[in-house]
């Protein structure tokens, strides 16, 4: 809808908070729980272009069965091996790992792990709710917005919406 709606927005993504909640992670003898992950919408790496060590970020989080992983869990769980294109159990559920991100301590996310919230097999009418707030939602905007000139006009969209939506 923002992107729909306002054309100074170049790109959006969601960032799903959840309660915290440690995953098991194995793959062959390894295993290890992991509480550090988002469920994020497939446009993050659009928003939030980190680094990758192995893989690329493009289409990574297209495929509800993909994970993308930081270097330091792919470390942990395959060593010095590109884990790209392996599979990787996480609650017993396979996976496949389709890029490794390099954590940069200075980005305001802190996490291990992200999958893609299509994962979640979340109702349409959840995913598209004015008044569900389980999202952090990241706008990328076009160069030369006006942002607080944008911020007045998502205000009076978001009054609207959510009015109607109730």
């Amino acid at each position: 809808v923002l992107k729909q709606d306002f054309p100074e927005v170049e790109q959006t993504t969601r960032v799903m908070m959840t309660a915290e909640y440690k995953a098991l992670f194995e793959t062959g003898n390894k295993k290890l729980y992991e509480q550090s992950g988002y469920y994020v919408d497939s446009t993050f790496f659009e928003v939030f272009p980190l680094s990758f060590k192995y893989g690329t970020s493009l289409k990574a989080l297209d495929d509800p069965s993909s994970i993308v992983v930081s270097d330091e869990m792919a470390q942990r769980l395959f060593g010095n091996e590109n884990p790209v294109g392996k599979q990787i159990m996480m609650d017993k559920e396979p996976l496949q790992v389709k890029g490794v991100f390099v954590k940069n301590p200075r980005f305001h996310l802190q996490f291990n792990y992200v999958r893609s919230v299509s994962a979640l097999h979340l109702p349409a009418e959840r995913m598209q709710s004015w008044g569900w707030h389980q999202f952090v939602n990241y706008v990328k905007l076009k160069k030369e917005t006006n942002v607080q000139a944008l911020e007045l006009k998502f205000q009076n969209d978001v009054k609207q919406k959510s009015k109607t939506s109730i």
